[in-house]
């Protein structure tokens, strides 16, 4: 326990170089749903009421109770980002007892220390919902060996518990339960007959918890869902899967060290066979199949996802957001291959090449098609990204080559060369992924003091209802401004917008009538302030104006000045 608060408060501290929200609209909808919780009414987000079933309600109910006994918004945030870290850390018990059922006692303590460290632990200095999901998913993996090692009904009873709980802490989690049914299946031993028998109390839940989603999701869409959460299947195309698909493999190979990723698929091909190596015990074997079933549902819905987004608003790939749950699997089975010796097969020269080959052709073919930047969700290219910053031209994607293949090189030749240097390798770039994800972050928060108001600088100078109000479209600096006011500060209650709203986070609109004045629905604005850009001419006395934002105490109706 002592170590677990020394590795949070360790990541809390790290985490300070970002003190404010920066990632919108999630840290909007989180802290907004969970401050309504907190004062007793059912979840709304700047006013307006919001679905919370595929946000992850239990994360929500988590941070609720801190938003109320919290002094002011702003230790409310920090107090979060404080259980995010102890949570996230404490993924290392189970990435220890998953690794330790392989590795040694040394080895399965270097794993989870690695899956503390990974460049995914950024998202702790966020309001999302990351820090609950990677611990819960290792817990999940740990209850599925159990039964793969003995299907007893308690151990199926359990498992199915962390099942049914995933997709409330994380909607993405929803396809842990065909992937596990998929990989107990797999490794069971007799017929499929004798695997259904003996897991019958597991096949039952899973099905039965699928029909209950899929109805609790029909409901959903019936009566209408966040539009700034969700996917549309307008988009969704069968190139668009395939690109998302193999970005997110590309972006899980690059935040291995590339090494591990093609050391997980030449297990993955080997274990096809009838004869392997001997460290291919059984352990690793089952663990590779979970891994690989894992790894494939995460990257199935997260292509589905990502594609069905608009494209305004879809991330660019290849974001490891959605897959970087199974690193510290990948890493264990890196490091049961350098205990058994480090043999050199066959499908390890090919896996290689394969590991080596995915990074590349997918930055280039983003690169040329779409434009590629480093963003929070593609996390193992960000060190690349800014390769190509201080760059010129394709030289940033031959020095990714260049190291791609240079790792695949030493791994081709692992009996001539050290395992250690391998180790070194990944080890280092874990650590560098891990530095420029917190830089990249820490960036973001700078550019945000320079250009946003300080916290709680709205209710210092209002003793009343604040409205966001867009007569315009606002710049993107303004957007983000008005909507970490919004986060950080409690009188600023709703947003609206006249002609397009900013998509930052949900909005109402506005009608304009008799030339000048706006309605809502047909009746007047009840605020007594209006917070807008600085170009708006509203009715009323100006009462504050900074980083592109013009506070102003109204009057209803809420009216438009003259020009």
């Amino acid at each position: 326990m002592a170590l677990l608060l020394l590795g949070a408060s360790s990541l809390f501290a790290l985490g300070l170089i970002a003190a404010r929200p920066i990632t919108f609209p999630d840290e909007a909808l989180y802290g907004g749903a969970a401050r309504s919780l907190a004062a007793g009414r059912s979840p709304q987000v700047a006013g307006a009421p919001f679905s919370v079933w595929t946000y992850g309600p239990i994360y929500l109910l988590l941070i609720a109770p801190i938003y109320r006994a919290a002094p002011t918004l702003h230790a409310a945030y920090l107090a979060v980002r404080g259980l995010n870290a102890l949570l996230f850390t404490s993924t290392a018990v189970p990435i220890f007892l998953v690794a330790s059922r392989s590795l040694t006692r040394r080895s399965a303590s270097l794993v989870a220390l690695a899956g503390v460290a990974l460049p995914a632990s950024v998202y702790t200095t966020k309001l999302q919902t990351e820090s609950l999901a990677y611990p819960l998913t290792m817990w999940v993996v740990v209850s599925v060996l159990n039964v793969i090692e003995a299907a007893t009904r308690r151990r199926q009873f359990t498992l199915l518990a962390f099942l049914a709980i995933a997709p409330f802490v994380r909607f993405e989690l929803l396809v842990l339960a065909p992937a596990v049914l998929a990989a107990t299946f797999t490794c069971g031993e007799g017929s499929l007959a004798a695997r259904f028998r003996r897991q019958t109390v597991l096949a039952a839940g899973v099905i039965a918890g699928g029909g209950a989603m899929a109805a609790a999701i029909a409901v959903s869409a019936a009566r209408g869902v966040s539009d700034h959460h969700g996917l549309s299947v307008q988009y969704i195309t069968a190139p668009g899967l395939l690109r998302q698909f193999a970005g997110l493999f590309a972006a899980l190979d690059l935040s291995t060290g590339i090494a591990p990723f093609a050391i997980f698929v030449a297990v993955i091909v080997a274990s096809r066979r009838a004869s392997t190596s001997s460290w291919m015990d059984g352990e690793v074997r089952s663990l590779a199949v979970v891994t690989a079933s894992l790894s494939v549902g995460l990257a199935i819905f997260g292509s589905v996802y990502l594609a069905g987004i608009p494209p305004r608003w879809r991330p660019s790939p290849p974001p490891d957001r959605y897959v970087f749950y199974v690193l510290p699997l990948i890493l264990t089975l890196f490091a049961a291959w350098i205990e058994g010796g480090a043999p050199i097969t066959k499908p390890l020269r090919f896996a290689g090449l394969i590991a080596a080959t995915l990074p590349v052709v997918v930055g280039a073919a983003e690169v040329r098609k779409h434009g590629f930047a480093a963003t929070s969700n593609s996390l193992g290219y960000m060190p690349w990204m800014f390769v190509r910053f201080v760059t010129s031209g394709a030289t940033w994607l031959v020095v990714l080559a260049g190291y791609c293949f240079a790792v695949a090189a030493a791994l081709a030749i692992a009996s001539h060369v050290h395992t250690r240097r391998l180790v070194r390798i990944v080890s280092a770039s874990i650590v560098v992924s891990t530095a420029f994800a917190f830089g990249y972050v820490g960036l973001g928060s700078l550019n945000a003091a320079r250009h946003s108001p300080p916290a709680g600088w709205l209710d210092a100078r209002t003793d009343g209802r604040v409205i966001g109000v867009w007569l315009r479209p606002p710049t993107d600096r303004q957007a983000f401004a008005l909507w970490e006011t919004q986060a950080t500060n409690r009188n600023l209650y709703r947003v609206y917008y006249v002609t397009e709203p900013d998509q930052l986070g949900p909005e109402a609109k506005l009608e304009q009538v008799s030339g000048r004045k706006l309605l809502d629905n047909g009746a007047p604005v009840n605020a007594r302030y209006a917070l807008t850009s600085s170009t708006t001419p509203i009715v009323g006395r100006l009462v504050a104006q900074r980083n592109g934002l013009a506070l102003y105490k109204i009057r209803p109706p809420l009216r438009i000045a003259a020009d």
